[in-house]
């Protein structure tokens, strides 16, 4: 087969490439130019080569049939302080054996006690909330951090519900300096100084907590019961620091992306009142509590529409990297060996080439008939292939919950603080700042969410 030329970003300077400009705040302008060049776009920062692919007939090949020839990137190796090589960083056989270890925590037969646990939780939410403006991302990460401590560790201490949102924020910290900037490769020690602390302190929480599960030989069967009870490659218990890796990967990591959607979705709800209308129409004809059950969501189809449409414009993961680990090609194009590779779900979700009026809100697009006809990697908010997000379906269950539970018992409008269209800040995930909505009570709101 015949090869492919791949085109260069065009104006790169000198000594930089384009580093200016991912670094300066501008990394969507960047990724959309690269969309709409072409399928594989090739960039530099400084002497590094970096290949833009955007085609969904490419995105496949990197994240499903040739998957094996790609390694976690530079940038999530640069994060090792944080996450060490727990689920996000690890490669090969070490990452097979580790999603499988912890799989079963995430099985479809807990996903009823998942639910009733958070509606008690999102019950006892919005008991708490007083009308007026409210920080929606803080509301949301208080209840997604003592969520997963209580059903992945069975530990909701307050003490530990702070370590983890403290280490959270200077992980998202870190994170926006790794992305926004060369400087974090340049003098890392600064950086992994500044924000190690509370990562720190988590991880002796979270250490003794596991050390006491193994020495009980706990049987709750939970996530932090898999990884005291588990086994590395060797067949030798779990390493402590093993164990340390997945513990703060799944809470640093795990929360994020149900924050940010659940803070998008009700951005976006505020913005476009029509269609919280309709939907608050939805809610009140199909769910009788103040919070929808399990048994209830499937029957919500507008507001699947709605998650969906949110996840489209601001998806939970909204870049993935890869490094090539041998020679590949890709289509029509051959890529070296050590090859950095961004895959922008950002540039591809907002293409007009495979949406039309790409930068709308419209939940009504995703009929059965259009899902039909999209091509499959057009549309890949959680990952795609063998790295796919483990725990989506909770995380979407959950994102469904909080948003039917607060369009149903309040009218949620852009407060007079509030940005009209407020800056993304590229961390983990994609969180607008500022994030403040205004909180009404829907009339005939149930009467249960006053208890």
């Amino acid at each position: 087969m015949e090869t492919s030329t791949i085109l260069d970003f065009p104006r790169q300077s000198v000594l930089g490439g384009c580093a200016r400009m991912m670094a300066g705040g501008r990394m969507f302008e960047f990724v959309e130019r690269c969309e709409a060049m072409g399928p594989l776009v090739r960039a530099r920062m400084f002497h590094k080569p970096l290949y833009v692919v955007t085609a969904p007939e490419l995105i496949e090949q990197v994240l499903l049939t040739k998957a094996k020839s790609f390694h976690k990137p530079i940038g999530l190796r640069a994060l090792h302080w944080i996450f060490g090589t727990g689920l996000l960083t690890a490669n090969g056989e070490l990452w097979k054996h580790r999603r499988k270890l912890v799989q079963p925590a995430f099985h479809h037969s807990r996903q009823a006690d998942y639910a009733n646990a958070l509606t008690e939780r999102i019950s006892r939410m919005l008991g708490r909330i007083d009308p007026g403006e409210l920080d929606i991302h803080d509301l949301a990460v208080s209840v997604c951090l003592e969520q997963l401590l209580s059903q992945f560790f069975g530990n909701t201490e307050p003490q530990l519900v702070e370590l983890a949102r403290e280490a959270a924020t200077a992980c998202h910290s870190a994170t926006q300096m790794l992305m926004n900037g060369p400087w974090y490769y340049l003098l890392p020690a600064p950086v992994e100084r500044r924000f190690s602390k509370p990562v720190r302190q988590l991880e002796q929480r979270l250490l003794q907590l596991l050390r006491q599960r193994r020495a009980e030989r706990s049987t709750r069967g939970d996530f932090a019961d898999l990884l005291a009870q588990g086994e590395d490659q060797d067949g030798c218990p779990m390493g402590e620091m093993a164990m340390r890796d997945e513990a703060i990967t799944m809470i640093l990591a795990g929360h994020e992306t149900v924050t940010a959607a659940v803070t998008w979705a009700l951005y976006l709800l505020a913005k476009h009142p029509s269609v919280q209308t309709r939907l608050a129409r939805e809610l009140a004809t199909h769910t009788q509590g103040a919070v929808p059950t399990l048994e209830e969501i499937p029957k919500l189809e507008y507001l699947d529409k709605v998650l969906k449409e949110t996840y489209r414009l601001y998806p939970p993961t909204h870049r993935i990297g890869r490094t090539t680990v041998e020679p590949v090609s890709l289509g029509a194009y051959s890529l070296p060996a050590r090859a950095e590779v961004l895959i922008s779900q950002w540039a591809v979700h907002r293409s007009p080439r495979h949406f039309v009026r790409s930068t709308e809100f419209i939940p009504d697009r995703w009929s059965p008939e259009f899902e039909k006809t999209m091509p499959r990697f057009a549309y890949f908010p959680f990952s795609a292939g063998p790295h796919v997000c483990l725990g989506q379906s909770m995380a979407k269950l959950e994102d469904a919950m909080l948003v039917a539970a607060l369009v149903r018992n309040y009218e949620i409008t852009l407060s007079a603080s509030s940005l009209v269209d407020p800056p993304v800040s590229e961390g983990l995930t994609l969180l607008p700042c500022p994030a403040r909505l205004k909180f009404s009570p829907r009339r005939g709101r149930n009467p249960q969410a006053e208890n």
